[in-house]
C-alpha cells in the first residue's frame, strides 16, 4: 500500500508541476527551456524523477538492453548479432560486424537503468548518418556494451564490463585501436572516461589491458563527470534541464555506495590535470559537448578544463548555449525529426575523424 501511495503522490505531484507549467512557462525567460513543449514536458520529469525513490526507479523500467536492442532489430530490420563476454557483459552489434570503423557505445542512464529505445534508435540513426555517402571500405558500426545496473551491481563492476569490451575487440575480433571510438552519453561518458584512466592507471582490483595503439576517438555527450550536487548549475539551471539534484544524488549513492568510494575513475572531475597526461597515447581525438542548460555544466568545465591542461591530442570541446542534458537523445525520445544545432556538432565531429 505504501508503494501505491507514494507512486499516487508522485503522479499528482507532477500533474501539477506540467500544469503550473504550461501556464508559467511564459514568464520563465531564460530560465525556462527555449521551446514550450520541452519545458512543460521538463518540469514534469524533474518532478517524477526528483520525487521518486530508487526502488520506483527500478520498478518503472520496462525492458533490459537486450530487449532494448531487438526492438530497434525489429524497427530497422537488421539481424541481431549479439556475444557473450566475460564477466557477465554483453555485446549487441549494429551494421557490419567487419565494418573499418566502429563506435563502441557505453549507454547512460546514471548506471542504474539499462540502455532504452530512445538511446539506441538515435546510436542507430548516427550510424547510418555516418554510413550516408560513404566510399567502399569506409563503413561504420556500432557494438552497444550491455553492462550490469545498481545498485545490485556497485562500482567498478560496470568498468570492469568495459574493460572486457574493449579487450574482446581488440583481442578476439583483432581490431586495430585506431578503427574504435568511443562513444558514451552522461553516465556512458563517465564509463569512457574510466575506461581510458585504467588504460593509463590500471585499477588495482581490475585486470590490466592495454592498447598498442592510441584508439581512434572519443565522444563524450554530457559526461557524468561530477556528483557534486551543490555545483552553482544545480540551481542557476534547475528550470531549464530534465532533472535536478535529488535525483542525481540518489543515481550517485546507488553508483558509490558511499561518497568515500569516489576516485579519479569514478569521478573523473575531481582528477588533476597530472592524471590525464599521456592519454594522447591511448586515444588520438576527443569530444566533450555539454548543454549550457544543463545541470551538470559546472562539473563538465572543470572537468574540460583540467583535462585539457594534461591531455595534448586534438580535443574539441563544445558547448551549446540552452541546450539540455544530452537533449539529442532527449529528442529522439520525444518524436522530434529535425536535427538540432547540437546533434549537427556531434555528427560533424564525429564524420570529421572517422
Amino acid at each position: 500500500m505504501g508503494t501505491k501511495l507514494q507512486a499516487a503522490s508522485v503522479f499528482t505531484k507532477t500533474l501539477g508541476a506540467a500544469l503550473a507549467r504550461v501556464i508559467t512557462s511564459r514568464f520563465k525567460g531564460d530560465r525556462a527551456h527555449p521551446v514550450y513543449f520541452k519545458d512543460v514536458i521538463f518540469a514534469s520529469m524533474r518532478t517524477a524523477l526528483g520525487n521518486s525513490t530508487i526502488e520506483a526507479d527500478k520498478a518503472g523500467i520496462q525492458q533490459s538492453t537486450e530487449q532494448a536492442y531487438h526492438a530497434v532489430v525489429k524497427q530497422f530490420g537488421f539481424e541481431p548479432n549479439s556475444v557473450e563476454l566475460n564477466d557477465g557483459a554483453k555485446a549487441h552489434w549494429m551494421g557490419n560486424k567487419r565494418a573499418s570503423k566502429t563506435l563502441v557505445y557505453l549507454h547512460g542512464g546514471a548506471y542504474i537503468m539499462p540502455a532504452n529505445t530512445s538511446q539506441l534508435t538515435w546510436v542507430h540513426e548516427l550510424m547510418t548518418t555516418m554510413n550516408e555517402g560513404h566510399k567502399p571500405g569506409s563503413d561504420v558500426s556500432v557494438v552497444i556494451l550491455e553492462y550490469y545496473t545498481t545498485p545490485a551491481h556497485r562500482y567498478p563492476v560496470q568498468l570492469q564490463q568495459a574493460i572486457a569490451l574493449l579487450r574482446y575487440l581488440l583481442e578476439t575480433e583483432s581490431r586495430d585501436p585506431s578503427s574504435l571510438f568511443l562513444l558514451g552519453d552522461s553516465a556512458g561518458g563517465n564509463l569512457c572516461l574510466a575506461l581510458l584512466s585504467h588504460i593509463s592507471h590500471p585499477h588495482h582490483s581490475l585486470p590490466k589491458l592495454s592498447v598498442p595503439s592510441p584508439l581512434g576517438g572519443a565522444c563524450l555527450i554530457s559526461p557524468w563527470v561530477s556528483f557534486n550536487t551543490e555545483e552553482d548549475a544545480y540551481y542557476r539551471n534547475a528550470s531549464s534541464d530534465a532533472f535536478d539534484g535529488r535525483a542525481l544524488g540518489r543515481w550517485s549513492h546507488a553508483f558509490l555506495g558511499s561518497p568515500a568510494n569516489s576516485d579519479y575513475y569514478s569521478e573523473p572531475a575531481t582528477a588533476p590535470p597530472s592524471w590525464w597526461e599521456g592519454f594522447e597515447n591511448i586515444v588520438s581525438e576527443v569530444l566533450i559537448w555539454a548543454g549550457g542548460a544543463e545541470v551538470l555544466i559546472d562539473g563538465i568545465r572543470a572537468f574540460a578544463k583540467r583535462f585539457k591542461a594534461g591531455y595534448k591530442g586534438g580535443l574539441s570541446i563544445v558547448e551549446t548555449p540552452r541546450a539540455a542534458h544530452e537533449e539529442m537523445i532527449i529528442d529522439t525520445m520525444l518524436g522530434y525529426k529535425k536535427k538540432g544545432v547540437y546533434q549537427l556538432e556531434v555528427e560533424n565531429w564525429v564524420k570529421a575523424k572517422l
